[in-house]
């Protein structure tokens, strides 16, 4: 089973038990899941160690990726709070209906995969970002001062060092969309996609292009994105005959 359900990611984080249980059921009876998508699952988690094995030492991780939401899906756009005014967007954030979920099980996936499996604190941010001008979309009119969407963070503390730092930004006309991946080690390592990955095209294409490395695995249970070989992408074999 592939999922794009956001905290099957790394689900030990938020549902330890419900983990367990998934994982015991599976490898009874010999099946594999694994939850992902473009993010959480590749750019802000796997993408990062992977451009991490090129360095090592590793002492930091930061990636920062900026979404501008216009060109987005209206479920987005309402998750991010679109429209709301700054009061009615702090409603939603303590309600839990505005928000980016998967930013926890990203920032816990590359500490527990570098080493990091007890950060000291975990510092998670939620706060609106504001239009400064009146703005139109498909879905929303949007009014100066009220919410064109949302900078979500999340830092994990190490010894009195942040050791990885997940910077989110998704909102209406965004400056400068882009996805940045940065490894402070030796050699250090900069990654930047100009524009960023689009969200709903790269999840659907990783999806597709992990149904068949999860089928063939060997490994029973619930997996990860970095259980995983890197999966490439995926293309039927001619037959002999074309």
């Amino acid at each position: 089973m592939v999922s794009s359900c956001e905290e099957l990611s790394f689900p030990w984080i938020r549902y330890p038990e419900i983990a367990e249980k998934l994982d015991r059921r599976a490898r009874e009876r010999g099946v594999r899941i694994l939850g992902t998508g473009v993010n959480p699952g590749f750019v802000m988690d796997l993408l990062p160690l992977m451009a991490a094995t090129a360095s090592r030492q590793v002492k930091s991780v930061r990636v920062t990726r900026v979404v501008d939401t216009s060109l987005r899906r209206i479920q987005l756009q309402q998750k991010t709070g679109a429209g709301l005014s700054v009061k009615g967007f702090e409603e939603g954030a303590r309600s839990g209906g505005i928000g980016h979920v998967g930013l926890r099980e990203s920032a816990f996936m590359i500490a527990d995969t570098l080493g990091w499996r007890k950060l000291d604190e975990v510092i998670e941010t939620l706060e609106p970002v504001t239009s400064k001008r009146r703005l139109r979309t498909e879905y929303f009119s949007v009014e100066r001062g009220h919410v064109a969407g949302l900078r979500q963070s999340v830092r994990g503390i190490l010894e009195d060092r942040e050791v990885v730092r997940l910077d989110l930004e998704m909102s209406l006309g965004a400056t400068d969309p882009r996805d940045t991946i940065e490894i402070d080690g030796t050699p250090p390592v900069k990654l930047e996609i100009p524009g960023g990955l689009h969200g709903d095209e790269a999840t659907a294409s990783i999806i597709a292009n992990c149904v068949s490395y999860v089928a063939r695995s060997r490994e029973a249970g619930l997996l990860t994105m970095r259980d995983l070989p890197a999966a490439a992408y995926f293309t039927k074999p001619r037959s002999r005959e074309s």
